[in-house]
């Protein structure tokens, strides 16, 4: 977020550069983002606990439909945003793959990386040690997560995501006295970008399609 320049974001991130779709998708982003920082100010000033409001939102459209410009707007802006402001709030960027990452930019990071879930690895219900400290790092001032290439992410990989992040966030609902169990993705605003007529995830379960036969056997259970 530091850096973030405000006369580069205006000059090559314009809103008014998105047509008028892109354009009311990234106006509703920036709306949500400037209610979390309403909120943030608000717990400032009197210290009082306040739920963080949540965005949960899917950017779709075939390729060559602008979803990369709008996804890249939406995030200087808010960067942007809560740089001025000066809060901790911080956006997330990942992919399913590091082509894609390298793409967005801004930081983004691998879902492999930024949840610490290995495709040649035995799945760990708890991270403990370094690998713990480090996934509380990542996660602990996120209050947006964005995943590029959904289409590549099946329902287990989800589902792992999701128990990554709440074990991230496991000190966010400690100090606020929240059960996790009430929540989803460590209680963070999530938007998912891309195209389900795209390539299909390896060995797992599409998210797209939702019949039992199509499930992996292996899965099933």
């Amino acid at each position: 977020t530091s850096q973030v320049d405000e006369a580069t974001v205006l000059r090559d991130y314009a809103l008014d550069s998105l047509d008028p779709t892109q354009r009311a998708f990234a106006d509703r982003v920036i709306k949500w983002a400037t209610t979390v920082a309403d909120v943030y100010e608000a717990i400032e000033q009197d210290g009082r606990r306040r739920p963080i409001p949540k965005l949960r939102s899917f950017l779709g459209g075939s390729a060559g439909s602008g979803k990369s410009r709008t996804l890249r707007t939406c995030v200087q802006h808010v960067r942007l945003m809560f740089k001025n402001k000066h809060l901790t709030a911080k956006v997330e960027l990942t992919a399913y793959t590091g082509v894609a990452a390298f793409n967005i930019g801004f930081g983004a990071r691998t879902a492999c990386s930024a949840f610490q879930v290995f495709p040649n690895a035995a799945w760990k219900n708890e991270l403990e040690g370094p690998a713990l400290r480090k996934l509380e790092d990542t996660w602990e001032d996120v209050v947006l997560l964005i995943i590029d290439e959904i289409s590549f992410i099946g329902r287990a990989m989800f589902a792992r995501m999701h128990f990554r992040t709440q074990q991230g966030k496991r000190a966010y609902f400690s100090q606020n006295g929240l059960d996790p169990n009430s929540f989803t993705f460590g209680d963070i605003s999530v938007i998912l970008v891309g195209d389900f007529g795209q390539l299909e995830p390896i060995d797992d379960w599409s998210m797209f399609v939702a019949t039992y036969l199509t499930c992996p056997k292996k899965m099933r259970q």
